[in-house]
Order: C-alpha cells, then sequence, then structure tokens
C-alpha cells in the first residue's frame, strides 16, 4: 500500500512539475553562449501618431570599410542596421546603433536618420567592336528610398530590460524620438552663424590677397579689423537681432524647438 502511494505522489509530481534548463553551456553563466551574439536585436518602436522598428548588431561598423563602395553609397537600411518611421504622415529611414549587457539584462539603442534616402550603386557595362578593344563603362544608379522634399531629420533612443531569454531572448523599455525641422528657429540661426562665419572668412581671404599701396590704401587693414571686430561683436551680443539669432544654435535650444515624443519598445533577438 505504501508503495503504491508513493508511486501516485511521484506521478502527480511529475505531471504538475515545471523544467527548467540551462542557457548556454557550462562556461556560459547562464547566458546565451558568445557564438550566438552574431544575432540581430530587432525592436518594434510604437509612439503617438506614428510607429517604426530598428534592427542592430553589437558588432556592426559604423562605417563601410570596403574601399570598393564609393563614398556617395548610402550605406543605412542594411539588415544589420537600420531604423524606419513613420510619423503624421512622413516616412524615414536611418541608422541604428546599440548594445547588450547580458548579465545587467539591459538594451540600449541610439538611431539617427532623415526623410530623404536615395541608394546608389556603380554598374558597370563591357563594350567591344571590330575596331576597338573591349572598355568598361561605369554608371551610377540611384534609387530612392524615402521622400518628402522637407528634409526633417530625427534622432532618437531607448534602452530596454531583457525579461526573457529562453527559449528566446525579448526584452521591452521606453525611450524618445527628436524631429528636427530646417526651417525652425534652431536651423535658421545655423544658418545666420553660417553666413557671418563666411564673411569673416571672405575679410581674412581678401586682407592676404591684398597688395597695400597698389591695389588698396594703407588703412585697408585697419579698416579689415574694424569690420571683423564689429561682425564678431554683433555675433557675441545676444541684444543685437543676430547675436540673439545665433544663440539659438545651442544643444538647450535645438532640443527646445525639436518635436519630442515618447515610445516604448518591444523586441527579440533573430538570427538570419
Amino acid at each position: 500500500m505504501k508503495r503504491i502511494i508513493a508511486s501516485l505522489a511521484i506521478g502527480i509530481t511529475a505531471l504538475t512539475g515545471q523544467a527548467h534548463a540551462w542557457v548556454g553551456g557550462p562556461f556560459d553563466n547562464g547566458w546565451h553562449s558568445a557564438e550566438l551574439e552574431n544575432g540581430v536585436y530587432q525592436a518594434n518602436l510604437i509612439f503617438k501618431n506614428g510607429s517604426g522598428y530598428s534592427y542592430f548588431r553589437p558588432d556592426q561598423r559604423i562605417a563601410s570599410d570596403d574601399a570598393s563602395v564609393p563614398s556617395a553609397v548610402d550605406q543605412r537600411g542594411s539588415l544589420s542596421n537600420r531604423t524606419v518611421l513613420y510619423y503624421k504622415g512622413i516616412s524615414y529611414v536611418g541608422s541604428a546603433f546599440g548594445t547588450a549587457d547580458g548579465e545587467a539584462k539591459d538594451v540600449q539603442c541610439v538611431m539617427n536618420g532623415g526623410s530623404e534616402s536615395t541608394y546608389q550603386t556603380a554598374a558597370s557595362s563591357q563594350q567591344t567592336s571590330a575596331f576597338t578593344l573591349a572598355s568598361t563603362t561605369s554608371t551610377a544608379l540611384s534609387t530612392t528610398v524615402v521622400s518628402s522634399s522637407r528634409s526633417f531629420a530625427f534622432n532618437g533612443h531607448w534602452e530596454a530590460k531583457i525579461w526573457q531569454t529562453a527559449p528566446s531572448l525579448r526584452f521591452k523599455g521606453k525611450g524618445e524620438l527628436s524631429f528636427l525641422s530646417p526651417g525652425g528657429t534652431d536651423a535658421i540661426a545655423g544658418l545666420a552663424f553660417s553666413g557671418y562665419s563666411g564673411l569673416v572668412n571672405a575679410i581674412v581671404t581678401a586682407v592676404g590677397n591684398a597688395q597695400p599701396g597698389v591695389n588698396f590704401p594703407a588703412t585697408f587693414f585697419s579698416d579689415a579689423a574694424d569690420a571683423m571686430s564689429d561682425l564678431l561683436t554683433e555675433m557675441a551680443d545676444p541684444t543685437t537681432d543676430v547675436g540673439a539669432i545665433i544663440r539659438q544654435s545651442g544643444i538647450d535650444p535645438t532640443y527646445e524647438n525639436a518635436t519630442v515624443i515618447k515610445l516604448k519598445v518591444t523586441g527579440t533577438r533573430r538570427f538570419f
């Protein structure tokens, strides 16, 4: 009788107990094997008036090191590095760069992109005739990825916590997006700064090429110095119109003039 009761207890325990499996190998400290770190982190971005997604690999290069790839080629949008957003009627394409900390169970990502993007490739063709040797002709092919005729830009970041490691790695968290307009106050301030800087450089170039006493009077140098002093004083003085505008090109004013929205992120690590 005791044996029957013991057998029933063992059977009930076997049916109701949960099976637990270790992640990784004996030397991976309960984490996925290092051989699996070539996976791509895929994140779905959810925010008001839009949505999007990001792909990134922690070991990806920021820029291509392939010398055969023209510098004009837009490297954004690859399988292991891309961010695609839709916000208030405008589509954006850009990059995503991130890192993952397995012990802290933390994933972070930084994003950047714009509403205008093209992809260019170089195609070559050979032509031969009875009178000439074979010749190679290179042609640049351009494909529009996104276009809005607005030249908007976005920056963003998110941080997520890994809540599941087996059978697949999954994470969720929060972040924010910052949308910048080329016609905003910060852009106008940047244009004003560039214009005044160009004017100062033009004065420097003119003075360097001048020949006082031949092409210009001897007072040319002092007049140029006075003009540069007036420009620099006006740029630095916040009470002048130009000085007030230029002060809008700092980090804090740029952030205040941007459209900043909060986002939620959920994602997983995939292998292709």
